[in-house]
């Protein structure tokens, strides 16, 4: 028996690893953690996006260095002031 790789669980239904098994019942399982993980990535994005002058919301600049902690980073804005404008 294997473990899968991302959750360390093996399928009791036919020891084989989340990604490759091949009941319905698991591949839905798994599109359903990817659509909630997409959800709460979107989520975030939008949570920081909020914080943002109504500047730098729409800016292909920004880079978001850590989604967790919130750390947004434009190599434009010096001391809460965008260059470009």
């Amino acid at each position: 028996m294997e473990k899968c790789l991302e959750t360390n669980i093996i399928c009791n239904n036919c020891n084989k690893l989340c990604k490759d098994c091949k009941l319905d019942q698991c591949k839905e399982t798994i599109k359903m953690i990817d659509r909630l993980e997409e959800k709460e990535y979107d989520f975030k994005i939008k949570k920081i996006k909020a914080q943002l002058p109504q500047i730098c919301k729409d800016c292909g600049l920004l880079q978001i260095l850590n989604l967790d902690e919130q750390i947004v980073y434009c190599s434009y804005r010096i001391k809460n002031k965008c260059l470009l404008i």
